[in-house]
């Protein structure tokens, strides 16, 4: 019995080369799922402590950040020591591009 012809292993090989891209595509899916549900993990305790801070509505939660934006110098260095840099203004928040 003769061994398998080149035109055997190519098609072989392709096929490996095709089950392991779909191997990579379900993991890559799957870890986009855990980035999500992570973040909106974040986001909804962030949430919370805003809520536990009285902040209900959009508009407050954005008077709050122009709040620590603009606040006293005593404020941003509280806020460097103990949470990190500043957040930095979206451009089309300022009119930049």
């Amino acid at each position: 019995m003769a061994g398998k012809t080149i035109e055997d292993r190519i098609r072989e090989a392709e096929e490996k080369v095709k089950q392991a891209k779909a191997r990579l595509q379900k993991l890559e899916a799957l870890h986009n799922q855990r980035e999500r549900k992570q973040r909106t993990r974040r986001l909804i305790q962030v949430g919370g402590v805003m809520a536990r801070l009285g902040v209900e509505t959009v508009e407050q939660a954005e008077a709050l950040r122009k709040a620590v934006m603009d606040g006293s110098d005593k404020f941003k260095e509280w806020w460097i020591r103990t949470v990190g840099p500043l957040p930095v203004e979206p451009a089309e928040a300022t009119g930049e591009k």
